[in-house]
């Protein structure tokens, strides 16, 4: 999504690297492969570089959890790792499998928000 590269982004690392220590983070922003069209490819390469992680962290975007990222969590809790949220107060744990809009509404949900660039 548009938060990719913002100031948020770059803060939401450093509190990361903060409440984890040294840590490898993987950012989707910055490995997936450009060749990956399908929606479905590019889940598969994700849900590999979650197998490579000890946890994942996600933000909302807004208070709405997307397409894509609903995927990764509940991938990343079926494979017993730990997820976080993180939020403007802090790290949440997150147990159970999250809800999430669909591919189609968060599609939708980017063109609207590529338009206010």
């Amino acid at each position: 999504m548009p938060s990719y590269g913002t100031e948020k982004e770059k803060n939401d690392i450093y509190r990361i690297e903060g409440k984890f220590g040294r840590v490898q983070i993987i950012n989707p922003a910055d490995t997936k492969p450009q060749h990956l069209t399908n929606f479905n490819n590019e889940m598969e390469f994700f849900f590999k570089q979650i197998d490579k992680c000890n946890a994942v962290v996600f933000r909302r975007f807004g208070n709405i959890i997307t397409s894509g990222v609903g995927k990764e969590i509940n991938y990343a809790l079926g494979k017993g790792k730990a997820v976080f949220e993180i939020t403007d107060k802090g790290f949440k744990k997150v147990t159970k499998p999250v809800d999430f809009i669909s591919r189609e509404l968060t599609h939708e949900l980017y063109l609207k928000e590529v338009e206010k660039l």
